[in-house]
């Protein structure tokens, strides 16, 4: 375009525009994928020295196109010698940088993948700890509340046997204090009688 534009100012400076915005453009990119790529850093540093020769290499080409001394044919080879080798070799390097990083993603995600079924396992290996742990915890709470209810009932039954117990020694008491004492009436009273 910048050729066939060659010696139409208005054209030129349409295109100069565009290739003003495209170069913003392109260097906000370069400078996110600097920043957040999982890329080798040595790469996006090519990647960035071959943008910033392009770069120049346009602005000499634009310069080119506006001095109407150089031939269309002088700007057609410089374009085809220097500017059309470097945009392939930095679509090239873009390449292999998107390769590089596409691989990075996708091992991450295999990783995450690999620990994402780890975590899962072990989530459910707890689970299952927890579920255990709380059935032996029942089972431990039945049995504690079942000893408690037989001593409760053998404290019960203890108590009772302990009142009869205590029942059948009263009355045996007051059976023998009884026993003893009718006798005994019986000795003082003839004692009495012989002293008398």
């Amino acid at each position: 375009q910048l050729v066939s534009s060659h010696g139409s100012l208005s054209n030129t400076q349409d295109v100069i525009e565009i290739c003003q915005e495209v170069d913003e453009t392109i260097s906000s990119l370069l400078a996110g994928i600097d920043k957040s790529t999982i890329s080798n850093p040595e790469n996006i540093h090519l990647l960035n020295i071959d943008y910033q020769m392009l770069s120049n290499r346009l602005g000499y080409l634009i310069n080119m196109c506006l001095n109407e001394s150089i031939s269309g044919e002088s700007i057609a080879n410089y374009t085809s010698l220097y500017v059309s080798p470097l945009i392939a070799q930095l679509l090239a390097n873009s390449a292999a940088v998107l390769d590089e990083t596409t691989a990075e993603v996708n091992n991450m995600y295999t990783v995450v993948n690999a620990a994402s079924g780890q975590t899962i396992l072990m989530s459910s290996i707890l689970m299952a700890a927890v579920v255990v742990m709380v059935f032996v915890y029942m089972v431990l709470l039945r049995r504690k509340d079942a000893r408690e209810q037989k001593l409760r009932e053998d404290l019960e039954l203890t108590i009772e046997q302990a009142k009869s117990a205590s029942n059948a020694k009263s009355m045996f008491l007051s059976n023998m204090s009884h026993d003893i004492r009718t006798p005994m009436n019986a000795v003082v009273g003839y004692a009495e009688l012989i002293r008398a």
